[in-house]
């Protein structure tokens, strides 16, 4: 799956989630990165980056990662940095470790 197929997985997901929120969200394409199986698409709030409010800046957007292979989305976390759920997805196949490791 090229780049262009993932980001319409990552904006349709997320203008699910935000269907009945009074926000759009945004792909920010400059932050995207790509990785041998999947890509990493973060995100913010139209209205937050037009105006740069605070009060329009989304809290808690996990950055979503979209498999290559099959389209699947997986959300990560905001517990702890990317970093973290990339190495787990690498190495596991999931975004966290499996229990007792």
């Amino acid at each position: 799956m090229d780049r262009r197929a993932a980001k319409q997985i990552a904006r349709n997901y997320l203008n699910s989630q935000a269907r009945d929120k009074d926000y759009e969200a945004v792909i920010l394409d400059e932050n995207t990165l790509e990785r041998d199986r999947l890509y990493v698409f973060f995100y913010q709030s139209r209205k937050y980056l037009e105006t740069n409010d605070i009060n329009y800046s989304l809290v808690g957007n996990a950055p979503i990662l979209i498999e290559k292979e099959t389209g699947r989305v997986v959300v990560t976390g905001t517990a702890r940095d990317i970093k973290y759920y990339l190495e787990n997805y690498d190495k596991y196949g999931t975004i966290h470790p499996p229990e007792g490791k």
